[in-house]
């Protein structure tokens, strides 16, 4: 009796289905393997949760624990002509206070004031049609970094609102 239970359950997990397709709309794998390692790197950046873009004020004499941390809001990014451009609101910083960095497909900002007791950190995917070097202003605490776009692909305008 239990030989032929066993067998069954073998039989039904064999039987079920094995592959986990991620986009039911396109096969896991049509491509190279660059593209497709840039695209799960982008799905998982889009899924990263609001906290990776914050800025939080730190206390220095308790070890650098946040104390308080602050989404950021309303994250624009337009592609108009041959510019991109991303503006993103950071109140209470000097431009003095930014670091930015840009590597091939990724943007990484940091800022650090009030003698470090306020931090904040930006990163994003970016799309392959702008190119390395990018050009940066803050004012009225809002930080503008534009790209120049190598390959238009059309307008467009997104706004992010983090929650």
């Amino acid at each position: 009796m239990i030989t032929i239970l066993l067998v069954g359950l073998i039989a039904g997990v064999s039987a079920a289905p094995s592959r986990i397709a991620r986009h039911p709309q396109q096969p896991p794998f049509d491509g190279s393997f660059e593209t497709y390692l840039r695209q799960e790197l982008y799905d998982a950046i889009l899924n990263i949760p609001p906290s990776y873009y914050v800025f939080c004020e730190m206390d220095i004499e308790r070890s650098e624990t946040p104390q308080r941390c602050y989404n950021i809001d309303g994250v624009t990014e337009t592609i108009k002509g041959d510019m991109h451009k991303i503006i993103i609101p950071v109140p209470g910083f000097h431009k003095y206070d930014f670091f930015m960095k840009t590597t091939e497909g990724q943007l990484f900002i940091q800022a650090f004031s009030h003698g470090d007791t306020r931090r904040f950190v930006f990163t994003r995917m970016l799309p392959q049609s702008v190119a390395v070097q990018a050009t940066w202003s803050y004012e009225n605490d809002v930080l503008n970094v534009f790209y120049p776009v190598e390959q238009n692909e059309g307008d467009y305008s997104k706004m992010y609102t983090y929650q």
